[in-house]
Formats: C-alpha cells, sequence, structure tokens
C-alpha cells in the first residue's frame, strides 16, 4: 500500500491520500470477495487518484468484485464494466460506461438542462 515509511504516524498525521490507503488495507486485511467505496477518490488530487485506480484495478483482475460509489469521472471511467446512474433517488440508466457519458438524460441529470441543450445542437 505504500505505508511501510509512515508506520509510526498516528492515522490522524496522515495525509489525505495515506488515509485512504490506510482504508484500503484495512479493508483488504480482512480479503474480502467483494469490496465496498464509497467516494474514496473525493478530495484527492489527480496525482493521487492514479495508485488507487491501479490498486482497483489489480484487484478485479484478481476476481474481487467491487462495488464504487463515486462522483470522479475519471475514476468511473478507469475501473468499471457497468454503471448505474441515478438521480433524484431513481435508476436513470444502467450500462457501459461509455454509454453514460453519451446519454443525454445523464448530461442533462448531471450538468444542467442548458448544457444538455447547446450540446444537442452541436451534433
Amino acid at each position: 500500500m505504500g505505508l511501510a515509511a509512515q508506520g509510526d504516524r498516528a492515522p490522524s498525521e496522515l495525509s489525505v491520500a495515506d488515509a485512504r490507503r490506510l482504508e484500503f488495507a484495512k479493508a483488504l486485511a480482512l480479503k474480502p470477495r467483494l469490496l465496498l467505496l464509497n467516494e474514496v477518490m473525493a478530495g484527492l488530487r489527480h496525482s493521487e487518484i492514479e495508485p488507487s485506480l491501479e490498486l482497483i484495478g489489480r484487484l478485479k483482475q484478481q476476481g474481487m468484485t467491487i462495488l464504487v460509489v463515486e462522483h470522479v469521472m475519471k475514476a468511473i471511467l478507469a475501473v468499471s464494466d457497468r454503471v448505474l446512474v441515478l438521480h433524484q433517488g431513481s435508476v436513470l440508466t444502467q450500462c457501459g460506461p461509455q454509454e453514460v457519458l453519451a446519454d443525454d438524460r445523464v448530461i442533462e441529470a448531471y450538468l444542467g438542462h442548458r448544457y444538455a441543450k447547446r450540446r444537442r445542437s452541436q451534433t
């Protein structure tokens, strides 16, 4: 997890990125078959997101099932086979990540009516 050099520090002294890695380590120590991740990329810089994406990718390749709740689209696109989009408590769509990006309903719900209208007029 890349935390060996931080071993003498209290969790409260860790950076946000290191604290997230510690949470990953604690969860993985239990050897789960299903890993639930909730907003693990929130608050991280772009350079701090990449190691988490690599870890999730390795776990996925090893056959682990991973359920991710996330708003960072870079993360969703990098690790998802399927995306379920909720809007106001209801399922808006459920499909592959690229289809989600092209779905006008998703664009309107998350970027707004004006953006969706402008996008439609450009196509």
